[in-house]
């Protein structure tokens, strides 16, 4: 039996890179892969769609999809999202020591 599925593609920041948001329609709940750039603007979506955020995943450690220094340019991210939310982060354990150095944590 196929259940519906909530899915937004975002395309955020300077550099044109996509977030998306994945979640349940019927608990309201989702999650967020790669958040950076425009925290607030992904904040703002999940509340217009009346949609929980209860996690982030990270696909890989570039701060122009998690956020942090590039090229002497601060990316807000991850880190951001974890002081407005508090929401678990799901990494790669192969990715965790290069994600943890990329956004400071």
């Amino acid at each position: 039996m196929n259940k519906p599925l909530y899915l937004k593609q975002m395309l955020l920041g300077p550099m044109a890179n996509y977030v998306y948001l994945v979640g349940d329609p019927e608990t309201r709940e989702a999650m967020v892969v790669d958040p950076a750039w425009e925290i607030p603007a992904i904040l703002d979506q999940l509340k217009a769609d009346d949609m929980k955020l209860t996690g982030a995943l990270v696909t890989h450690f570039h701060p122009d999809h998690i956020g942090g220094d590039l090229m002497g340019q601060s990316i807000p991210g991850v880190a951001e999202l974890l002081a407005a939310e508090g929401v678990k982060v799901y990494i790669n354990k192969l990715e965790e020591p290069y994600v943890a150095s990329t956004i400071g944590l």
